[in-house]
């Protein structure tokens, strides 16, 4: 639980986690790592703010939520049940325009 102090003498205990910042810390990774691997889970909230409730996120952790991957695990696969391959590109020479000649 999150312990918020709303004055000197007040505080609440809340399972919501405000933002992309706490989230993050919560599950103990980077905000940019977060936006990536979470950019599927629930929320609520609107426009910038995110709210983001603990028990979705240790579920997500887990790898207990259905329909969003958990982090670090590859996401797409082939017909045989094995991870794709990014290929690469083969590179193109260089070539001048004005004169035809190619760069290797």
């Amino acid at each position: 639980m999150k312990i918020v102090s709303v004055s000197e003498t007040v505080t609440i205990e809340t399972p919501w986690l405000r933002g992309v910042e706490e989230a993050a810390a919560y599950c103990g990774m980077s905000v940019t790592a977060f936006r990536v691997f979470g950019d599927r889970l629930p929320h609520h909230g609107q426009g910038r703010l995110r709210l983001y409730h603990i028990e979705t996120l240790d579920a997500w952790l887990a790898g207990e939520l259905p329909g969003v991957p958990a982090p670090g695990k590859p996401t797409g696969t082939r017909a045989d049940g094995k991870a794709r391959v990014r290929r690469r590109r083969k590179r193109l020479p260089l070539r001048n325009p004005k004169t035809g000649k190619v760069y290797e």
